[in-house]
């Protein structure tokens, strides 16, 4: 019996070394061996095509028994090779025993050109026996003659054409029950690939899951009407859901986000997703209300969830709780006003000054890059209008050590402060003095010792200065 695995859904690495038992299961076969065996009369048995049994033999006559029990009687034996060479065929093949001169069967059991299995019936005779060759037979082998006829007597008798009706018939059922057991070896094998597939699905969500409920984002994925399909526990923490009561609820219930000076509601994200196709921001200054009424200032995207076919399928939100760092900006901001605030209205001149260095990493120069109101007034003059030229200077520990004229007249005494800020940048302090408020100050520094001056005097038309060495 042959079966052609033609269009048939079986891997060819499981067709290259297919077995008898990939196809079977041998407890099965073996009842229908037996039941078919004593329903018609002869012995059966299914062998591997090298011979070796599958089944343990049924209805087996003791004529068999004896021949096999001796060497020569055993070799004679081996049906499946001696009677066709080995050559499977889609028939059954009927034959007259070597040893005992009874009729056997065979039935092939082929798979996509494959032979499996051989099942084989027999030990039945006609009513016209070779007695003589019976008697050369136990002389051959060397058993008792009087014992083997007795045994030869025993032997169902069955005509060939009756015979070759349940070789026949055998041929259809073995057909008819390789088909079927072929189809639930496909059925089997599909089987494990889809528990092999549902493995790693199961063994990729739980990764997702593990990964989402590791995050400290919130992870928020609805279908595409806007419906929750899942919610992570940092999701949960600041909507104030649990996952049990979000699912199923639409996102605007859950996901309540306002504008932070406006409170009014800020547009569905999923909704403008579903529109555009493309990954969304939210707009800055968003709040979300979570279901206890606590407010968080988050930043989130939203990007669609799209299937193999590239359709969108749902929406995927992440957002993420910077209250803090948004309150931290907040008092940066602040700060930088009031810093602001107090350099454009102090009565001190104030300029910016961003330092220059050679390719020693040493200072050498700078330039004026900002000034307030207070400086442009004392100096009469504006670094918008009137750009200041480079001064080249010696600088060490950001204090000047040399004379440094400013190229306008001004007719003024100053002081002047120097204060780093940050990297390169450092603040020149003006402030103007009256000559004799000036003399008066000078004097009781000296005094008090408190600071050494090496020279502080007019020159020309020109203001300048020496640094108050530390």
């Amino acid at each position: 019996m042959i079966i052609d695995s033609a269009h048939k859904n079986v891997p060819d690495y499981i067709l290259t070394n297919l077995r008898f038992a990939d196809v079977f299961e041998l407890e099965e076969i073996q009842q229908l061996q037996d039941l078919f065996a004593d329903a018609t009369g002869v012995a059966a048995q299914i062998i591997h095509p090298d011979g070796t049994p599958i089944t343990r033999p049924a209805n087996f006559c003791r004529l068999c028994k004896i021949i096999r029990k001796t060497e020569k009687g055993a070799a004679n034996c081996c049906f499946p090779v001696s009677a066709t060479g080995g050559i499977t065929s889609n028939k059954p093949i009927v034959t007259s025993c070597l040893s005992g001169g009874i009729w056997d069967a065979k039935v092939d059991i082929v798979v996509d050109g494959q032979h499996i299995a051989s099942w084989l019936i027999g030990q039945v005779r006609n009513d016209n026996p070779d007695l003589p060759q019976v008697i050369r037979l136990a002389e051959e082998i060397g058993v008792e003659t009087d014992d083997l006829l007795e045994a030869f007597e025993e032997v169902p008798r069955m005509s060939l054409e009756q015979f070759g009706k349940v070789a026949k018939m055998l041929f259809s059922f073995v057909n008819e029950l390789s088909g079927k057991a072929f189809r639930n070896l496909q059925l089997k094998l599909q089987m494990a690939e889809k528990e092999k597939a549902m493995a790693l699905l199961s063994e990729h969500e739980e990764f997702l899951s593990i990964m989402l409920h590791s995050i400290g984002d919130g992870v928020i994925s609805t279908d595409i009407n806007g419906l929750i399909i899942s919610i992570n526990p940092a999701a949960e923490h600041l909507c104030g859901w649990t996952s049990e009561e979000a699912v199923g609820q639409p996102l605007n219930a859950v996901f309540t986000i306002v504008h932070s000076d406006t409170l009014e509601s800020v547009a569905d994200p999923v909704k403008k997703v579903l529109e555009s196709g493309q990954i969304i921001g939210l707009a800055n200054h968003t709040i979300l209300v979570s279901r206890n009424g606590e407010e968080f200032q988050i930043a989130d995207s939203a990007g669609p969830i799209k299937n193999k076919e590239g359709l969108i399928s749902g929406v995927v939100l992440v957002f993420s709780d910077i209250s803090e760092k948004h309150r931290s900006q907040e008092i940066i901001r602040k700060s930088e006003e009031k810093f602001h605030s107090l350099y454009l209205n102090m009565s001190e001149g104030a300029a910016l000054h961003e330092l220059i260095y050679n390719h020693n990493g040493e200072p050498e120069d700078y330039v004026i890059i900002e000034t307030n109101p207070a400086f442009e007034k004392q100096l009469g003059s504006r670094l918008s209008e009137k750009p200041a030229e480079r001064l080249i200077k010696s600088v060490n520990r950001l204090t000047l050590k040399s004379i440094n004229r400013w190229p306008i007249p001004v007719n003024r005494w100053f002081s002047i402060r120097i204060s780093p800020l940050w990297q390169s940048i450092i603040l020149f302090l003006f402030t103007v003095h009256i000559p004799g408020v000036l003399r008066l100050f000078l004097k009781i520094l000296l005094r008090e010792n408190r600071m050494k001056w090496r020279c502080f005097k007019p020159m020309m038309r020109w203001p300048f200065w020496h640094n108050i060495p530390e």
